[in-house]
């Protein structure tokens, strides 16, 4: 193992400890029962290991050219990471998509379940949710004495999703249906159900908590305004992007792509109805009985065949898909978080599989014409292909490279592309 190599695989691993939910995510083993420190000198902690590593990474000399890229695609994700770290963005880590409230709550859902000690692991982690809130809590209370606030719109619906995970909506709470899966399991541990059922209560009350803390106060002192401002816009912008944009050019394109699409949507609009608009188009779509899924679970079963059918379809033919990457679980996802459909990668030795999880929005029946580009954006050809295949190449990139790297800008630019393009040319025709 090179030099530079060797600084990837250190760095993932002290990631992962002093991030216990990035470890799940990324298979590390034993960090099962911890959650991290979510007040301001966790940031700290990971702030200072950021730095350590990059002075490393800037002294080691690359021995080729894989070695040069591992280099500068650390340095470049770590000296963003640390432009944000000093403009205490951390301070204002709230949205209803990825905060620490997200990452506390979905953990969770990577954790195995096949064990008595992995049911005793959840227990334990459960217990803490309590401690991690607040931390996050203490974080957030800190950004208001500096004048460092999420903004109105974002603050509302995090509580709202924070009380929905507690059940405070009147609903069976995220974490009540942990309990009942293990009822329904084949393990009858009178005394791990009541310290389940213990765990459970102390992280319901935690949201509801939460929830209040962000209704009552938090709310109160957020920005009213959405607006982030241009020098904000653009740390962020390069932080999504890896490379510094110009702003209002893209802005441009970005208008001339709307009105091309637009075109584009009018076109197809009037093949299905002659003369139609765009909405007509689409009622006559969702309102069509063979277009239409009736049932949570038969739409489940229906997109985790769409997944395996496309798989099918591509692997041999348009790429070769390493054998574990061609497994792959469609789920619901749990009620309460953002009505996006979204990825969750496989664990590093691919003992968890990468998993689409869907958010029904408390639907019933499901009109299909929209979800198959979807489905293809989130599994197969899209996240679940190029993470999954990433992952998989472990003799070619470095482990940084295959478990951490990456941008939004090149993730979500290729699923968008092989959403579009595998719509548009058919495969698996089930629209």
């Amino acid at each position: 193992m090179s030099q530079i190599y060797e600084i990837s695989e250190n760095y993932v691993e002290k990631i992962a400890k002093l991030n216990p939910i990035t470890a799940t995510a990324l298979g590390v083993k034993g960090h099962e029962v911890e959650l991290g420190d979510f007040t301001p000198e966790g940031t700290d902690k990971n702030a200072s290991l950021a730095e350590h590593t990059l002075r490393e990474l800037q002294s080691a000399l690359p021995q080729s050219n894989d070695d040069r890229r591992a280099k500068e695609v650390m340095i470049v994700d770590i000296e963003t990471e640390l432009r944000l770290y000093k403009e205490e963005e951390h301070y204002r880590a709230l949205n209803i998509l990825h905060s620490p409230m997200h990452s506390i709550r979905m953990v969770f859902d990577q954790m195995p379940k096949n064990t008595v000690s992995e049911w005793e692991n959840i227990s334990e982690r459960l217990s803490k949710v309590p401690e991690a809130l607040s931390g996050y809590t203490y974080t957030l209370r800190e950004g208001i004495k500096k004048g460092l606030v999420s903004t109105t719109r974002q603050s509302q619906a995090c509580a709202i999703q924070a009380a929905t995970w507690s059940g405070l909506d009147g609903s069976s709470s995220f974490f009540s249906n942990l309990l009942t899966e293990f009822e329904n399991s084949d393990f009858k541990s009178e005394k791990l159900r009541k310290t389940l059922e213990k765990s459970i209560s102390k992280s319901e009350n935690a949201n509801g908590g939460f929830s209040r803390f962000l209704t009552e106060e938090y709310t109160d002192m957020a920005d009213p305004e959405d607006a982030v401002g241009l020098d904000r816009y653009q740390l962020w912008s390069r932080s999504y992007n890896g490379i510094d944009l110009d702003l209002i050019e893209t802005y441009e394109w970005g208008w001339d792509q709307l009105r091309w699409v637009e075109k584009e949507m009018a076109k197809t609009a009037n093949l299905i109805i002659a003369g139609g608009t765009v909405e007509e188009a689409k009622h006559i779509l969702e309102s069509d009985p063979k277009r239409r899924i009736d049932g949570v679970e038969n739409f489940r079963i229906w997109m985790q065949e769409l997944q395996e059918n496309t798989i099918g379809e591509l692997n041999g033919k348009h790429f070769d898909i390493p054998e574990p990457v061609t497994k792959i679980e469609a789920l619901i996802a749990p009620e309460g978080g953002a009505l996006a459909m979204y990825y969750t990668r496989p664990s590093g030795d691919f003992s968890r599989p990468g998993r689409t999880w869907y958010p029904t929005g408390g639907e019933t029946s499901f009109p299909i014409w929209g979800e198959v580009s979807i489905a293809y954006h989130e599994g197969v050809p899209g996240h679940h292909f190029q993470i999954g295949t990433a992952i998989f190449l472990s003799e070619k990139l470095s482990r940084y490279q295959r478990q951490l790297g990456g941008t939004s800008g090149y993730v979500e630019g290729w699923a968008l592309y092989a959403g579009a393009v595998n719509g548009r040319t058919g495969l698996s025709r089930q629209s």
